[in-house]
């Protein structure tokens, strides 16, 4: 009984301050914008410091292996494991200025949420028109070229139980197009499910893995479909290794 009651107030004290600070984050989006409408290099460090204070809300310990890989990337292609929602924050807090996600559309919807991540530059897809979905995937491909690192989260959803689902398609899209043109960084995140599980709001705080793994190599030219399906696997089978190693946390 007191364990739940003690769930409930840190549930409410975490979300009070998320929304405050996130509120107060956005302002501080639209007066950057206002003063740097074409670079937008406030956002980047706003995106840091605002991933980093939600992070701490709902972890207790965040334990990071690899950050020294992924130091001054650009136009890298980050592909994630998705647990949680706090996912977003932890790598918003992690990953190198100009980094933003490809999301599903309804993310946008989200008060304050969507703006921000529009405001990061975070392409959204609309995954029941197939046409809008290839034009996203077309404008991440544009964006990656230019230098802007993106955040997949390959499976498509988050995992109910922490464990890691079939990855989508639609990465190999972007790596068909883009080959040896783009960095590949596998990313694990262990635990985090645990913390705000799928279809929950409260919380549970708790410590948080996670992995930067070595760059995946890109294929070298147009792969054949049985061909991505390996190469799904193989990239898939990089995270899996990392949530067996570090399983304690999951």
């Amino acid at each position: 009984m007191m364990k739940n009651i003690k769930k409930f107030i840190i549930t409410i004290v975490g979300w009070s301050i998320g929304i405050i600070v996130t509120t107060v984050v956005v302002v501080l989006c639209i007066i950057s914008v206002i003063i740097d409408p074409v670079k937008r290099d406030l956002i980047s460090i706003i995106k840091q410091k605002w991933g980093m204070i939600i992070t701490k809300i709902g972890v207790k310990n965040l334990i990071v292996y690899g950050e020294d890989k992924i130091k001054d990337k650009k136009g890298t292609l980050f592909v994630s494991n998705h647990q949680s929602m706090f996912d977003v924050y932890i790598l918003s807090a992690l990953t190198p200025p100009k980094t933003s996600f490809l999301s599903k559309k309804e993310i946008i919807f989200v008060p304050f949420i969507g703006l921000l991540m529009k405001f990061q530059g975070c392409v959204f897809v609309d995954r029941s028109n197939s046409e809008k979905a290839r034009k996203s995937l077309q404008e991440v491909i544009k964006k990656i070229k230019e230098g802007v690192n993106f955040i997949f989260f390959a499976e498509g959803t988050r995992s109910k139980d922490g464990s890691l689902q079939p990855f989508k398609p639609g990465i190999l899209k972007i790596v068909n197009e883009l080959k040896e043109k783009t960095s590949i960084i596998p990313v694990t995140i262990v635990g985090s499910h645990k913390i705000m599980k799928k279809g929950s709001f409260l919380l549970n705080r708790g410590d948080v893995v996670v992995i930067f793994s070595d760059p995946f190599p890109p294929p070298k030219g147009k792969m054949s479909f049985e061909e991505g399906e390996k190469y799904l696997n193989d990239l898939g089978n990089v995270i899996l290794k990392n949530l067996e190693k570090y399983k304690e946390y999951n």
